[in-house]
C-alpha cells in the first residue's frame, strides 16, 4: 500500500475513533443534557477497536495479520516488564509526592476478591479495545514514518480521545502536563508493543498502570494538586522512558545511542 493510501486510512481511523467518543460528549454538554449517553459511551469506549476493525476489514481489506494479536513467542522479559514497570513508576511517583508532603495516607482501601475479578474483566475488555486500536493499528501503521512520529502522534490522539482532559476544568498548564504524561506513556507502551510485537503485554501494562496508582490503593485525607502530581509523574516517566530506549531501540533492539536511523516495523 502506498503512503498516500496509508495516510488516508490512518486519518479515517482517527476520525472514527474520536467521533464516537466526542459526538455524544458534545451533544450532551451543548445540545441537550437529557441525551441518554449509555449506548454512546459504550461505543466510545470501544471506538479504537471499532475504528481499527472498520478500516482493516472494510476499507483497506487487509485483515489482522500485523495487528499484534499473537501471544505465543512473546518473551518472558516483556511480560515481566508489563507487570513491574507500572508498579515502579507509580510507586516512585507516590513516594516522591509523599516525601514532599503532598500525600497524607489514612488507610489501605479494602478489596474483595469478587469485585477485584469483576474489575479486572471489565478493565481487560475495554483496555484491549484501546490497545488493539492505539498500538495494534495506529502505532503499527505510523511506524514506517518513524517511531518518534508513531509514538507522538499516537500520544496526541490518545490524549484527544479523553474529553475530560481536553474540555474538563483543568488549567492550560494542567492540560499540557497531562498531555506530556500521555505521550511518555505512548513511548513506553509503544516500545513494549514493538519489542514484543504483541498487544497483550500492552493490555497488561495498561491495566496495572491504571489500578496501581496510589489513589486507587490508599484512602487519603490529603492529595496533591493536578499540577504537582502530574509534573512529579512526568519526571518519573521520563526517566523510565530514557532507560528503556537507552537499553534497546524499539525496532532493532540496539541502544538508541548507537542507532540513528528511523525504521518501521516489518
Amino acid at each position: 500500500m502506498n503512503k498516500k493510501a496509508q495516510i488516508r486510512n490512518i486519518c479515517i481511523f482517527v476520525a472514527i475513533a474520536l467521533s464516537l467518543i466526542w459526538i455524544p460528549e458534545v451533544a450532551s454538554r451543548y445540545v441537550s443534557e437529557t441525551i441518554d449517553k449509555n449506548l454512546f459511551n459504550t461505543l466510545g469506549i470501544f471506538s479504537p477497536l471499532l475504528a481499527a476493525v472498520i478500516v482493516r476489514k472494510l476499507i483497506a481489506k487487509e485483515g489482522f495479520q500485523d495487528a499484534g494479536l499473537g501471544i505465543r513467542g512473546v518473551k518472558l522479559k516483556y511480560w515481566l516488564l508489563a507487570i513491574f514497570l507500572p508498579l515502579i513508576w507509580n510507586g516512585a511517583g507516590g513516594l516522591l509526592l509523599w516525601a514532599q508532603g503532598f500525600y497524607r495516607i489514612d488507610t489501605v482501601r479494602s478489596f474483595h476478591f469478587s469485585s477485584f475479578v469483576g474489575i479486572f474483566i471489565i478493565a481487560f475488555t475495554y483496555l484491549l479495545s484501546e490497545e488493539f486500536g492505539w498500538r495494534g493499528y495506529l502505532v503499527r501503521k505510523l511506524s514506517p514514518f518513524g517511531w518518534h512520529i508513531a509514538f507522538i502522534v499516537t500520544g496526541v490522539v490518545w490524549f484527544s480521545w479523553h474529553p475530560q482532559y481536553v474540555i474538563g476544568k483543568y488549567s492550560i498548564l494542567e492540560k499540557f502536563s497531562i498531555l506530556g504524561g500521555v505521550i511518555l506513556l505512548s513511548y513506553i507502551f509503544g516500545w513494549l508493543f514493538m519489542r514484543s510485537r504483541s498487544v497483550w503485554p500492552c493490555v497488561i501494562i495498561h491495566i496495572i498502570h491504571n489500578y496501581s496508582q496510589p489513589q486507587a490503593i490508599f484512602k487519603m485525607s490529603k492529595i496533591p494538586s493536578d499540577v504537582q502530581e502530574n509534573f512529579t509523574v512526568l519526571v518519573v516517566l521520563l526517566i523510565v522512558t530514557i532507560i528503556l530506549f537507552s537499553l534497546a531501540h524499539p525496532i532493532t533492539g540496539e541502544s538508541i545511542f548507537k542507532h540513528n536511523k528511523s525504521v518501521g516495523l516489518k
